[in-house]
């Protein structure tokens, strides 16, 4: 089964506000990008889902393609999600150029945190979405090509 056909992507999608922050209006972030990962019924959601809070990190990208040293360029709100946007960087690789130079490409990465759903208990898991790509990213030439420049998750936190 999907994540996206789970009953908590529905439950986080019922306690959507039409004022709230979303994903779209996150500074800097290359939503029209990822636009292109989700089926148009999908992207109506995250579209009008508020989030919690969002991460924007900066990472050197090794020769492995995982990402080293994030640094926080911007958190809102409040201090305590950096800390769990950071903790959740181990699994994501992505590609990076870097033609004959020792300095290391770098990545960047947003963390989106989303709240409960309405009948969630206090405990529960809750949606979050990651997306990676090179600091210097250049687009791809063909539509919904993702390839290996990008990174994007859709996992679950507590």
């Amino acid at each position: 089964m999907k994540f996206w056909q789970t009953a908590l992507w529905a439950g986080v999608v019922a306690t959507s506000a039409a004022a709230s922050p979303t994903l779209v209006n996150i500074p800097d972030i290359q939503s029209s990008e990822m636009r292109e990962h989700f089926s148009p019924e999908q992207w109506r959601m995250l579209e009008k889902v508020p989030y919690v809070a969002y991460v924007h990190l900066i990472a050197d990208v090794d020769d492995s393609g995982k990402l080293r040293r994030p640094r926080v360029e911007a958190a809102s709100p409040g201090d305590a999600w950096p800390e769990l946007a950071k903790s959740r960087l181990g699994k994501v690789v992505i590609s990076a150029a870097n033609i004959g130079s020792h300095i290391k490409p770098q990545a960047k990465v947003w963390v989106v945190f989303y709240g409960p759903a309405k009948d969630d208990p206090p405990n529960s898991e809750k949606l979050m979405i990651i997306y990676a790509q090179p600091a210097k990213y250049v687009k791809p030439i063909a539509p919904g090509q993702i390839g290996e420049r990008t990174y994007l998750e859709s996992t679950t936190y507590k």
